[in-house]
Protein backbone atom coordinates (compact mmCIF):
# COMPACT_ATOMS: atom_id res chain seq x y z
CA UNK A 1 0.00 0.00 0.00
CA UNK A 2 2.94 2.89 0.92
CA UNK A 3 4.61 1.82 -2.74
CA UNK A 4 1.83 2.69 -4.76
CA UNK A 5 0.09 5.33 -2.25
CA UNK A 6 4.17 6.85 -2.33
CA UNK A 7 4.31 6.72 -6.02
CA UNK A 8 0.79 8.31 -6.56
CA UNK A 9 1.49 11.44 -4.49
CA UNK A 10 4.90 11.97 -5.70
CA UNK A 11 3.55 11.51 -9.41
CA UNK A 12 0.68 14.28 -8.39
CA UNK A 13 2.72 16.77 -6.18
CA UNK A 14 5.58 16.62 -9.73
CA UNK A 15 2.84 17.36 -11.97
CA UNK A 16 1.93 20.68 -10.14
CA UNK A 17 4.97 21.70 -9.58
CA UNK A 18 5.70 21.44 -13.18
CA UNK A 19 2.62 23.31 -13.92
CA UNK A 20 3.75 26.00 -11.80
CA UNK A 21 7.42 26.41 -13.17
CA UNK A 22 5.87 26.38 -16.41
CA UNK A 23 4.05 29.31 -14.92
CA UNK A 24 7.36 31.07 -13.88
CA UNK A 25 8.95 30.07 -17.44
CA UNK A 26 5.84 32.41 -18.64
CA UNK A 27 3.72 29.79 -19.63
CA UNK A 28 -0.40 30.83 -19.87
CA UNK A 29 -2.10 27.90 -20.86
CA UNK A 30 -4.51 26.93 -18.10
CA UNK A 31 -3.48 29.63 -15.86
CA UNK A 32 -6.68 31.82 -16.26
CA UNK A 33 -8.72 29.68 -14.70
CA UNK A 34 -5.75 28.84 -11.83
CA UNK A 35 -6.59 32.26 -9.79
CA UNK A 36 -9.63 33.72 -8.64
CA UNK A 37 -10.60 36.93 -11.51
CA UNK A 38 -9.36 39.75 -9.37
CA UNK A 39 -6.13 38.23 -8.84
CA UNK A 40 -5.72 37.73 -12.92
CA UNK A 41 -6.88 40.75 -13.27
CA UNK A 42 -3.75 42.03 -11.07
CA UNK A 43 -1.45 39.24 -12.64
CA UNK A 44 -2.05 41.07 -16.22
CA UNK A 45 -0.51 44.23 -15.40
CA UNK A 46 3.11 44.70 -16.02
CA UNK A 47 4.22 45.92 -13.07
CA UNK A 48 2.71 43.15 -11.06
CA UNK A 49 4.52 40.06 -13.30
CA UNK A 50 7.89 40.01 -11.09
CA UNK A 51 5.81 39.21 -7.92
CA UNK A 52 3.35 36.90 -9.46
CA UNK A 53 6.74 34.69 -10.64
CA UNK A 54 8.38 34.77 -7.15
CA UNK A 55 5.13 33.40 -5.82
CA UNK A 56 4.39 31.00 -8.15
CA UNK A 57 8.21 29.95 -7.70
CA UNK A 58 7.82 29.51 -3.99
CA UNK A 59 5.01 27.32 -4.63
CA UNK A 60 6.33 25.40 -7.05
CA UNK A 61 9.27 24.49 -5.41
CA UNK A 62 7.70 23.77 -2.18
CA UNK A 63 5.19 21.27 -4.44
CA UNK A 64 8.27 19.43 -5.85
CA UNK A 65 9.40 19.33 -2.05
CA UNK A 66 6.12 18.05 -0.95
CA UNK A 67 6.73 15.39 -4.20
CA UNK A 68 10.20 14.46 -2.68
CA UNK A 69 8.89 13.88 0.55
CA UNK A 70 6.29 11.62 -0.21
CA UNK A 71 8.55 10.04 -2.59
CA UNK A 72 10.85 9.04 0.20
CA UNK A 73 8.00 6.81 1.81
CA UNK A 74 9.22 4.37 -1.32
CA UNK A 75 12.32 4.75 -1.58
CA UNK A 76 13.96 5.66 1.70
CA UNK A 77 16.19 8.58 0.48
CA UNK A 78 16.15 11.08 2.76
CA UNK A 79 18.69 13.11 4.43
CA UNK A 80 19.03 11.33 8.03
CA UNK A 81 18.15 14.76 9.54
CA UNK A 82 15.72 15.31 8.44
CA UNK A 83 14.54 11.37 8.92
CA UNK A 84 12.67 12.61 13.05
CA UNK A 85 10.60 14.82 11.33
CA UNK A 86 9.41 13.26 8.01
CA UNK A 87 6.11 12.05 10.11
CA UNK A 88 5.54 15.44 11.54
CA UNK A 89 6.12 17.07 7.81
CA UNK A 90 4.05 15.30 6.41
CA UNK A 91 0.97 15.91 8.68
CA UNK A 92 1.70 19.41 8.19
CA UNK A 93 1.23 19.11 4.66
CA UNK A 94 -2.26 17.02 5.02
CA UNK A 95 -2.87 19.87 7.09
CA UNK A 96 -2.33 22.60 4.53
CA UNK A 97 -4.34 20.69 2.10
CA UNK A 98 -7.41 19.95 4.38
CA UNK A 99 -7.40 23.91 4.90
CA UNK A 100 -7.16 24.63 1.13
CA UNK A 101 -9.94 22.17 0.41
CA UNK A 102 -12.12 23.50 3.15
CA UNK A 103 -11.45 27.18 1.81
CA UNK A 104 -12.31 30.35 2.98
CA UNK A 105 -16.57 30.07 2.58
CA UNK A 106 -16.48 32.87 0.31
CA UNK A 107 -14.23 32.62 -2.36
CA UNK A 108 -12.46 28.83 -2.35
CA UNK A 109 -12.44 25.87 -1.18
CA UNK A 110 -15.33 22.94 -0.73
CA UNK A 111 -18.06 25.74 1.25
CA UNK A 112 -17.43 28.37 -1.35
CA UNK A 113 -20.56 30.74 -1.78
CA UNK A 114 -22.13 32.66 -4.81
CA UNK A 115 -18.85 32.80 -7.03
CA UNK A 116 -18.98 32.09 -10.84
CA UNK A 117 -16.45 31.85 -13.24
CA UNK A 118 -13.63 29.44 -14.71
CA UNK A 119 -11.73 29.63 -11.60
CA UNK A 120 -15.35 28.98 -9.14
CA UNK A 121 -16.44 26.05 -11.30
CA UNK A 122 -12.78 24.27 -11.47
CA UNK A 123 -12.64 25.03 -8.23
CA UNK A 124 -15.64 22.81 -6.98
CA UNK A 125 -14.88 20.48 -9.42
CA UNK A 126 -11.11 20.06 -9.73
CA UNK A 127 -9.15 21.86 -7.37
CA UNK A 128 -10.94 20.93 -3.82
CA UNK A 129 -11.71 17.95 -4.42
CA UNK A 130 -7.85 17.17 -5.26
CA UNK A 131 -6.86 19.27 -2.03
CA UNK A 132 -8.89 16.28 -0.21
CA UNK A 133 -7.48 13.55 -1.97
CA UNK A 134 -3.57 14.87 -1.36
CA UNK A 135 -5.00 15.92 2.41
CA UNK A 136 -6.07 12.07 2.53
CA UNK A 137 -2.90 10.31 0.83
CA UNK A 138 -0.85 12.51 2.76
CA UNK A 139 -2.51 12.07 6.15
CA UNK A 140 -2.57 7.74 4.90
CA UNK A 141 1.33 7.89 4.65
CA UNK A 142 1.34 8.94 7.91
CA UNK A 143 -0.56 6.89 9.30
CA UNK A 144 1.17 4.30 7.75
CA UNK A 145 4.99 4.92 7.50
Amino acid sequence: MIPFLSITLFAVFAFLSGMHFYWVAGGRRALDGAMLPEMWEQVMRPERQWSFRLMTLVVAIGLGLMAYLMLSYWKGDIPALLLPYRPWITLGVAAIFTIRAVGDFKKVGLFQRGQTGIFAERDKAIYSPLCVVLAVGSFLLWWLG
